[in-house]
């Protein structure tokens, strides 16, 4: 499957589906990374934006007018590669998506007033001058034990982990077998964004700022991004589900499949 990019959208980053998210009249933006915070920072951009709080999670994804879909392209393209029925995957399932999907892809990201893709960082910056940016860092297994309890053990509706199998068989094993299988991909861009390595979203020369996820809420202070009330401070999108802690001998494994995250050093 050969994907078609609209004229003019330029690809210079191996990051193909990452972005920055614009912080209105704070000359500053956010990495998006999956888990990391970013549902709590969007509220903050919105809010800068519109003076409103979005209760629901769904609206202000769009917006935001981020696209979960147009990664879809990349995991369609790519599951040739990979025995997909090992994860009850079904091919006629994809062929139906594919229709959809082409209606529900790049071009809600290129009109977006919030998003600028890494790749157009500079020229955005030359245009309209220098903005503060900033990721969030997560311990890795922090994270994925976070993914693992809002999306399966909570049952937060995600299609491709539904198409994967994995609200059926939702073990923490069967989590980490889904992560190997996707790590497992040619490329980070192809694989799903809530598992991909920390380390595989971003360079850190595109960001001035790794702030561990520990220090977000004094970090928006010091830079006076506001916090506080109406907006809360980070406990957005937080998973409050009981969980019993894995084996050693698991976290150890999932441990190693993101140690090369571990490499990472945040700078606040």
């Amino acid at each position: 499957m050969r994907i078609k990019f609209p004229e003019g959208y330029v690809i210079s980053s191996q990051h193909l589906d990452e972005h920055f998210v614009l912080l209105y009249g704070q000359n500053a933006a956010f990495l998006d990374v999956a888990r990391n915070a970013s549902t709590f920072l969007k509220h903050i951009a919105v809010f800068l934006r519109t003076k409103e709080i979005i209760q629901d999670e769904m609206a202000l994804h769009s917006i935001i007018a981020y696209n979960s879909h147009f990664q879809w392209f990349e995991i369609l393209a790519e599951f040739s590669k990979f025995n997909i029925m090992e994860f009850n995957i079904k091919s006629s399932k994809l062929s139906r998506l594919s229709a959809f999907l082409i209606r529900n892809t790049i071009g809600r990201l290129l009109k977006s007033h919030y998003l600028i893709h890494v790749s157009r960082i500079k020229e955005y910056e030359k245009k309209n001058g220098k903005l503060m940016k900033f990721v969030v860092y997560r311990d890795p297994v922090e994270r994925f034990i976070s993914v693992y309890k809002f999306f399966i053990l909570g049952r937060k509706h995600y299609r491709y982990f539904k198409y994967a199998g994995l609200y059926h068989d939702n073990s923490f094993e069967r989590f980490i077998e889904f992560a190997e299988f996707e790590l497992k991909k040619g490329s980070p861009i192809y694989q799903d964004k809530h598992i991909r390595r920390q380390v595989d979203c971003y360079h850190p020369s595109e960001v001035d700022y790794i702030v561990s996820l520990e220090k977000l809420n004094q970090f928006l202070r010091e830079q006076n991004i506001p916090i506080g009330p109406p907006i809360g401070s980070r406990k957005i999108n937080e998973t409050n589900i009981n969980f019993a802690s894995p084996s050693q001998k698991l976290l150890d494994k999932v441990k190693d499949l993101y140690r090369e995250d571990y490499k990472i050093k945040p700078n606040y």
